[in-house]
């Protein structure tokens, strides 16, 4: 029971919520099918690489499926998607079937942290919008990289400082430079294939999109569900909040790294 608590607790807060919130989070990003890093630049930084048709691709946090799917159609290789939201994992197995996907990809509700499946086995592990649940960067990509066959690649998002922050801005104390960031990504003695800066106006003013209409869902749901009323619309006012504060203070990326053969 204390397991499934503090699960609950660390769900919540790679999508910024309360344990409490987490049973309305399925209903309120009802009509989201990408929660964070979309599927199209997912795919435009892994056009740089040939994936194999047939092999296998992990997604943890894998969300409502749509980076999943989208790999799997456009490379013809197999997939496993884990997450720990069992609305989610219903939507991403529904949307799969009615593609015709049945047979080439699955979606698990599972801790990501404890994925099934033959670590070194698998030719692309994707973690995208999931937050530290590894811990630090280095730390992540030592347990991502050992779900990947050597030359298999590692699909990672993550933000640094850009060069032209203030010496005295305060998101100093949280964050690193682009050099430093690479310096960890790369400390197991993998290479570094490609970024893909995503933190555009483009993405800026599709999270005001979203952000606009998360606001709108929450106020909906409120009229519904007077007891969460209040808790939906402060995480829905947060959420947009965060994106209009963190403009310019982080570029967000993804990087693409290829395992060495160690």
């Amino acid at each position: 029971m204390v397991e499934e608590r503090v699960l609950s607790e660390e769900l919540a807060a790679t999508m910024d919520a309360s344990a409490e919130l987490l049973p309305w989070l399925p209903e309120l990003f009802i009509g989201q099918e990408d929660l964070g890093v979309r599927a199209k630049d997912a795919l435009a930084l892994l056009s740089v690489v040939d994936l194999p048709a047939g092999g296998s691709v992990l997604d943890l946090g894998c969300g409502k499926g749509a980076a999943l799917i989208a790999v799997v159609e456009r490379y013809g290789c197999s997939g496993v998607g884990l997450d720990g939201v069992q609305p989610f994992i219903e939507h991403a197995s529904e949307r799969s079937t009615s593609l015709g996907l049945d047979g080439r990809v699955r979606f698990l509700c599972e801790d990501v942290r404890a994925a099934p499946g033959l670590r070194g086995s698998h030719e692309l592990v994707m973690l995208l919008a999931l937050g530290p649940i590894f811990g630090d960067t280095r730390e992540t990509m030592g347990e991502l990289r050992s779900w990947v066959r050597p030359g298999g690649y590692v699909l990672l998002d993550e933000a640094y400082l850009p060069n032209d922050l203030a010496a005295d801005d305060p998101h100093w104390e949280f964050g690193l430079s682009l050099d430093e960031l690479v310096e960890e990504l790369t400390h197991h003695g993998d290479e570094l294939v490609a970024e893909l800066v995503y933190d555009t106006p483009e993405y800026r003013h599709w999270c005001g999109e979203v952000s606009a209409e998360l606001q709108e869902r929450a106020r909906e749901m409120g009229r519904d569900e007077p007891e969460v009323a209040e808790a939906l619309e402060r995480f829905a006012q947060r959420q947009r909040d965060e994106t209009e504060a963190d403009e310019g203070a982080f570029v967000g990326s993804l990087f693409l790294l290829r395992r060495s053969d160690s």
